[in-house]
């Protein structure tokens, strides 16, 4: 990553924790939208497979409108999930200079997965509508059959390369996550790094976190956002409401579980007072959303998904908060070093001498006023610098102010008067000093 290395720029400290809270929002809004992602591929990908194998075109259309609400942006896997996944990467390069680890690595290599995954998502969810329109035809027109028979397998094949290539997205860049926080893997190969017990309680906290946040947040944008969206099958409204609370409301009582290892399974030199506090809040939050989700079932109230899906949202944000708070401890003698480094290239750089720049009047005589002025000869332009340039002997200053700001001496003879030459105040100064010295040598004086 030498090429990654070269775009670092030595920060001072209060810097350095400025790249740390902004390192913190682009992992909530990256991880957000990719749990949400990984979470829609997976319920669309099951319901799929259920639909093919009782033939419930309730299944299908579920599976469909899964990717559809939650992919309903055309641009939105750029601005949620490549940008901010970029940003990540580089705020990493800069916190992490100087040590040896293959976490940047590991993230590049989870950027081209998620590329690779959210472009066959894409794909995949147009051969669910295809497949959608081609079940509502009936028609016993074998050419028309086959081609829905394979376009059925496609989409199978589409969901399954997308599953895989989201699923090694966020392996890699969860595993390059807690490499960052654990140094004894530093050495490692990619197997250790890949399958050591935090990455993987991490990745299965991710994965749960997904299922139950995306089963929350189709809730809530289908039936609570802005009066949510009219269905015209009660049947299939109550078939989807069943479905999709059920199942994220039994992965959410895992979630507690999963966050407990992740704490146990974290270095002992990452450990803090801060982390512990942030994983309670993670906890509570969690259980706040759960029982939302419950009182939803029970009730079907809207507001009760809506405040679910923001408490969640707010779980996974100080979830987030907790491993950048274990990060913060591992690499604080890193960030130390780079801002020692920051100081020292500054107390260099106020060390130094500032050379002064060099002024040659002749070169500005011959460019800007040889033109009008000679020493010993008056123009029909300008008089001769030997006539009234003597006056100015002891009086440096007088001429360097008309330099600067030329007004006119002798109308009569000269209505037009100097033009402002553009000069800077030191160069005025050199010109002044130049001229005097040469009619005082021109005059004998």
């Amino acid at each position: 990553m030498e090429l990654l290395d070269k775009l670092v720029i030595p920060v001072s400290e209060p810097h350095l924790n400025l790249l740390r809270i902004l390192l913190i929002l682009a992992m909530v809004l990256f991880l957000s939208y990719s749990s949400l992602l990984y979470g829609t591929t997976i319920l669309s990908v099951y319901y799929n497979r259920m639909f093919k194998k009782s033939n419930d075109s309730k299944f299908n259309l579920l599976s469909k409108d899964l990717i559809e609400t939650l992919t309903q942006a055309p641009t939105i896997w750029f601005g949620m999930g490549i940008a901010p996944l970029i940003g990540v990467i580089l705020l990493y390069t800069q916190l992490l200079h100087g040590t040896t680890n293959s976490v940047l690595a590991y993230m590049v290599v989870s950027l081209v997965f998620f590329c690779i995954g959210t472009a066959t998502i894409y794909i995949y969810k147009k051969s669910l509508i295809l497949s959608g329109v081609l079940n509502k035809v009936k028609s016993n027109d074998s050419k028309l059959i086959e081609y829905e028979e394979e376009n059925n397998n496609d989409n199978g094949a589409l969901a399954l390369w997308s599953f895989v290539f989201l699923t090694l997205s966020n392996l890699f860049f969860i595993a390059s996550l807690n490499l960052a926080t654990d140094s004894r893997l530093w050495d490692s190969g990619v197997f250790p790094i890949l399958f050591s017990s935090a990455a993987q309680f991490k990745f299965l906290f991710f994965v749960v976190f997904g299922i139950v946040f995306t089963g929350i947040t189709f809730l809530y944008v289908n039936f609570s956002f802005e009066g949510g969206k009219h269905f015209d099958d009660s049947n299939y409204v109550s078939f989807v409401k069943d479905r999709i609370s059920k199942i994220a409301l039994s992965a959410s009582y895992a979630l507690p579980f999963l966050l407990a290892m992740t704490i146990i399974s974290t270095p002992i030199n990452a450990l803090n007072g801060n982390l512990f506090i942030y994983a309670a809040l993670t906890c509570f939050f969690i259980v706040i959303s759960a029982q939302l989700l419950y009182s939803y079932i029970k009730e079907s109230k809207n507001s009760n998904i809506s405040l679910g899906f923001w408490f969640l949202f707010l779980a996974f944000t100080f979830y987030i908060t907790k491993e950048q708070s274990a990060f913060a401890t591992t690499s604080q003698n890193n960030l130390m070093r780079l801002a020692s480094i920051h100081e020292k290239l500054e107390l260099e750089s106020s060390s130094k001498e500032v050379k002064p720049v060099e002024i040659n009047p002749q070169e500005i005589f011959n460019a800007k006023c040889i033109a009008c002025h000679k020493f010993d000869i008056k123009q029909t332009t300008a008089p001769a610098y030997n006539d009234v340039a003597v006056k100015y002997i002891g009086n440096e200053g007088d001429m360097v102010k008309f330099i600067l700001n030329p007004v006119p001496k002798n109308a009569k003879d000269f209505p037009s008067g100097m033009p402002n030459q553009g000069l800077k105040p030191a160069e005025a100064k050199a010109m002044a000093t130049w001229i005097i010295a040469q009619v005082k040598k021109n005059k004998g004086l």
